[in-house]
């Protein structure tokens, strides 16, 4: 579990990257903000507050059951070598770049 207060894309790759594993995250699942332009500011824009995490598939089920109010599914965990990528507006599969807000 992440805060993605320096943005999703980035703070999403250092699970990924920690993990050894890739991901895919769908654009119509990915929430915007009230203050976010589109979907490249939610991606790569910061200060969110929000939390990140990841769960197997039974357990991600589990959760899902629940009231769903509290969570967003927006991807998927899959093998390092498909990368990070995005299933966009049009159904194509595009490479995300793990960058967000820079501290210094």
């Amino acid at each position: 579990m992440i805060d993605i207060s320096d943005g999703l894309a980035q703070d999403l790759g250092h699970i990924l990257r920690r993990s050894n594993v890739g991901a895919v995250l769908y654009a119509g699942l990915v929430p915007l903000s009230k203050q976010a332009s589109g979907l490249s500011d939610a991606l790569h824009g910061g200060e969110d507050f929000e939390l990140l995490f990841t769960l197997s598939r039974k357990e991600a089920g589990k959760l899902l059951r629940m009231p769903r109010s509290l969570f967003s599914p927006i991807g998927e965990i899959w093998d390092k070598k498909r990368g990070f990528k995005l299933v966009d507006e049009k159904n194509r599969l595009v490479d995300i770049r793990a960058k967000g807000y820079r501290h210094f």
